[in-house]
C-alpha cells in the first residue's frame, strides 16, 4: 500500500484540467497515494487553509506544500472566470496589464496603486509561513519555492528551492514544460529521501 501524501500549494502544484499525467504531482502518483488541495493564484492565506481542511493532517506521512509569492492579495471573489483560476487572488503583475471596464478589476488597480504596503504583505506572508510549519510540525513536511521573492522567508527544515530552475523549464502544466515537470518530480524524490 502507497503512503500517503498531502500537497498543498498554487498553480505549481494544482491539479490542471486535461492534465493526465505530465504534472509533477501526476507523476508522483506512481509512489504515493495522492490528495491535492493545492489551487492555481492563491495567496499564502489560502495555502494555510488547505491545510486547515485537512480534517486529520496525522493521517499522510509525507506533505509538500508549494509556497507562492509573497505578494499576492487575499480576495474573496476571483476575477477570472475559468475554472483552473477560480479561486485565485490578486497580484499586480495579473492585472497589471489587463484592459477592463469591469468595476472589480478597476478597483484592484486602483489598490494596487495607492494602497498596496508590500512591508505589510512581507510581514503577513512571513507569519503564514510560521503557522503553516506549526500545522505541519508532526508530519514530514517538504516545503517548496519556485518564486525568488519568497526564499528570504524559507525558514523551514527541510526545503526545496525550484526559483533557479523554473526559468529554464517554463511551461504550461504546473508552469512547466513536460521535461520540467519530471525533473521537479525528481527532484523532490531525491529530496524526500532526506525526510526519513
Amino acid at each position: 500500500m502507497a503512503q500517503k501524501l498531502l500537497i498543498a500549494g498554487d498553480s505549481f502544484a494544482a491539479k490542471y484540467p486535461n492534465d493526465t499525467s505530465v504534472g509533477w504531482p501526476l507523476l508522483l502518483k506512481q509512489y504515493y497515494d495522492i490528495t491535492n488541495t493545492a489551487q492555481a493564484g492563491v495567496s499564502e492565506y489560502k495555502i494555510l487553509k488547505q491545510l486547515k481542511s485537512v480534517s486529520n493532517i496525522g493521517q499522510y506521512s509525507l506533505i509538500i506544500i508549494a509556497h507562492t509569492s509573497p505578494y499576492r492579495v487575499h480576495t474573496r471573489q476571483s476575477i477570472h472566470s475559468t475554472e483552473l483560476h477560480k479561486d485565485c487572488d490578486l497580484l499586480m503583475s495579473d492585472i497589471d496589464d489587463k484592459f477592463s471596464i469591469r468595476p472589480s478589476v478597476f478597483a484592484a488597480k486602483g489598490y494596487f496603486k495607492h494602497h498596496f504596503d508590500p512591508d505589510y504583505y512581507e510581514d503577513m506572508y512571513s507569519l503564514l509561513r510560521k503557522e503553516i510549519q506549526n500545522i505541519t510540525r508532526y508530519t514530514p513536511t517538504l516545503h517548496i519555492d519556485h518564486f525568488e521573492s519568497s526564499l528570504k522567508y524559507a525558514k523551514e527544515d527541510f526545503k526545496l528551492d525550484l526559483s533557479q530552475m523554473w526559468p529554464y523549464y517554463k511551461g504550461n502544466i504546473n508552469h512547466y514544460t513536460p521535461e520540467g515537470n519530471q525533473l521537479v518530480c525528481a527532484r523532490i524524490l531525491e529530496k524526500v529521501k532526506e525526510l526519513r
